[in-house]
């Protein structure tokens, strides 16, 4: 038994030593998958930040959540919203609901340029009046 098994050992060394395959790798790691140094197709960019708008004749703070989904290397589908914290509203709140996308003019880089734009709805609440909902368009551009 003992001679049997040292057999099948020394036959799946010697195997693999003369039917391996020499695999190169043509790319930066050994998995051989393709380098990812930016944000890529499948990934979700999450952020969080204090926004500053002029509203009812103040200036006024929220907090600031934004998502963006990459549905390709290249383009993102991007939704924002946020909930006023100001203490100077004294005359309403405005809530922003919008969805968009984004183009990433440099895919899978760590430089990121993009340039896209957000439409929705913005929920209005002046303490006057009554709650209304108005249309948004937002364009903007940046370097993350």
């Amino acid at each position: 038994m003992k001679y049997l098994c040292l057999a099948v050992l020394a036959f799946t060394f010697f195997s693999s030593l003369l039917f391996a395959e020499e695999k190169t790798t043509h790319n930066w790691n050994q998995w051989n998958t393709p380098k990812e140094t930016g944000p890529a197709r499948s990934n979700l960019k999450l952020g969080l930040g204090l926004l500053h708008y002029q509203a009812f004749g103040t200036s006024n703070y929220a907090i600031d959540g934004e998502f963006e989904y990459f549905v390709t290397d290249i383009f993102g589908l991007a939704g924002e919203t946020a909930i006023p914290v100001s203490s100077e509203v004294a005359n309403g709140k405005v809530y922003p609901f919008l969805l968009g996308g984004n183009v990433h003019i440099l895919p899978r880089n760590s430089f990121d340029i993009f340039v896209g734009g957000k439409g929705g709805f913005t929920n209005i609440k002046p303490v006057t009046f009554e709650t209304e909902w108005a249309p948004t368009i937002e364009m903007h551009a940046g370097l993350a």
